[in-house]
């Protein structure tokens, strides 16, 4: 019984062994595929289908041998596979042992493909013709030709940094994908690199900026760019004007075909700086606590204000500001000015007014957020009071408001007096709005000068633009208002009005 086991076995051995050799003989790898297959009179057309992943090239090679006694050729074509169409794309005539098809480009679509043999001689008569054919496919990796050179663009505002207008890089898919692009800075502060999808593949890609070009000087930390993420934005530190190189890198190993994203470079400006009146400027500190002098010139008597939004604008943080004079001579001392909700409730912003003489001024800025916008602004200023209690600026409930302004060059002992008078016992709200820096303080007197409301008894004064209001019922008679700076630099605008119910406000 086992000598009959063991010769079924050899039997089946042999059997498979000469049906696998009767068989095709394929090879195959990812962008490599190969087959061998014999043609006689028996087997005189013999067709395969590949498929090719993505739309490009292959490299195709066809040897054949003769192994019959009557020399032949073959045929062979490449059909585009289609449910509503073929459509032979190339075909081969003559391939013979000394014609061989050798190192072929041919470029194709994404697509199946049938590729299809057939066997011929000069007679007609096969039936001493056959040949051994040896065929491969090589797909040949993508190489996409990318733009020269990135642009770098100038922007002066948030409104201008918008996600559009960017420029696309591609990936192939061969064995060095590596991308390394120049850029060109005319300052070389901060660079704010935005990167954004546009045709998927990869798991992320890592960016490095490097200051030659065969990237052996990094500048700075690299970064990276999450497949899923839709855009991504970054900040980084130049060292100087000029030439500078991004190497991109993708991580994917089965990346087919083309892999593309989107790139976007704004160069901000870390420097000193001229401003005018009303315009924004950006402002990139390269490290935290670095100041940046701005000047301004303001041609009469004004209210010089400076507000700075954050780029990361989710509330908190902070700005620290100086006024100078023309030669850099501190004016007002560091003041830090937390960020609060806008006017409009829209986005936090720290702002500081300044009450100033004509002339050409410095302020120093610094802000908790590296990346800020900054805007200028400057604005004419009356005044209505009088200089002496004597002369004091006569008001009426509900009709008239007072106004006026202390420069930071003032001096102390100036005052602002105003004066109304009240036929009757009467309720007044005094509602006053201003802008300072430094220190202020204003009074309520009665006729023979008794102080019945001083503001800075009631509490911490706010400097920065603020509004704040005091009310009573007041007796008949006749009251002053008396208004005056505290402290050598500090300066003041301000504006109030007189209201006969707790409703009223500007």
């Amino acid at each position: 019984m086992s000598n009959i086991r063991k010769k079924i076995l050899a039997f089946a051995a042999v059997f498979v062994a000469i049906f696998l050799l009767s068989q095709i003989d394929a090879y195959a790898y990812k962008n490599f595929s190969s087959m061998s297959r014999d043609f006689d009179i028996m087997h005189t057309g013999r067709s395969y289908e590949f498929v090719m992943p993505k739309d490009g090239q292959i490299r195709f090679n066809a040897n054949v041998k003769n192994i019959g006694s009557v020399p032949g050729t073959l045929t062979i074509s490449i059909t585009k596979d289609s449910l509503l169409v073929s459509e032979t794309v190339i075909q081969f005539t003559d391939i013979s042992d000394s014609t061989p098809v050798t190192d072929t480009i041919i470029d194709l679509k994404k697509g199946t493909y049938v590729i299809h043999c057939e066997l011929e001689n000069d007679s007609g008569n096969l039936t001493y013709t056959a040949i051994s054919l040896y065929c491969s496919q090589e797909i040949l990796p993508t190489v996409p030709e990318n733009i020269s050179l990135l642009k770098v663009n100038r922007v002066d505002s948030f409104e201008e940094i918008v996600k559009k207008n960017y420029e696309e890089l591609k990936f192939g898919d061969g064995e060095n994908t590596d991308i390394i692009i120049p850029f060109k800075v005319k300052n070389g502060d901060g660079l704010y690199i935005s990167l954004g999808e546009k045709k998927g593949g990869f798991n992320y890609i890592q960016g490095s900026i490097y200051k030659d070009k065969e990237c052996t000087t990094p500048v700075g930390k690299s970064f990276r760019f999450n497949y899923g993420d839709e855009y991504q934005d970054y900040f980084r530190s130049l060292a100087g004007a000029g030439t500078y190189y991004i190497k991109f890198t993708s991580n994917n190993y089965d990346a087919v075909g083309v892999t593309s994203f989107l790139v976007k470079l704004y160069e901000i400006n870390s420097n000193a700086r001229t401003l005018t009146s009303g315009k924004s400027t950006l402002a990139y500190q390269d490290k935290e606590g670095k100041k940046i002098r701005y000047k301004v010139t303001v041609k009469s008597k004004s209210i010089l204000g400076v507000v700075v939004t954050p780029f990361l604008n989710s509330g908190g943080g902070y700005a620290t500001f100086s006024l100078l004079d023309k030669d850099g001579k501190v004016i007002s001392k560091s003041s830090k000015v937390y960020a609060r909700k806008d006017d409009d409730d829209k986005e936090y912003i720290s702002e500081k007014m300044y009450t100033v003489p004509a002339g050409t001024y410095y302020v120093q800025v610094t802000s908790s957020c590296n990346l800020y916008q900054l805007k200028y602004i400057d604005f004419g200023i009356v005044k209505n009071a009088g200089a002496t209690k004597s002369k004091a600026k006569t008001l009426k409930v509900m009709q008239t408001q007072g106004a006026g302004y202390f420069l930071y060059t003032d001096k102390t002992s100036v005052v602002d007096w105003y004066k109304f008078t009240l036929s009757s016992d009467q309720y007044v709200k005094l509602n006053m709005q201003y802008y300072l820096d430094g220190y202020f303080d204003y009074e309520i007197l009665d006729a023979k000068g008794k102080v019945l409301f001083k503001l800075s008894e009631q509490g911490d004064i706010t400097q920065g633009n603020m509004v704040h209001w005091c009310s009573n019922t007041y007796s008949k008679g006749t009251y002053y208002i008396k208004v005056y700076k505290k402290g050598k630099s500090s300066s003041l605008t301000y504006k109030f009005a007189l209201f006969d119910s707790p409703y009223g406000e500007y």
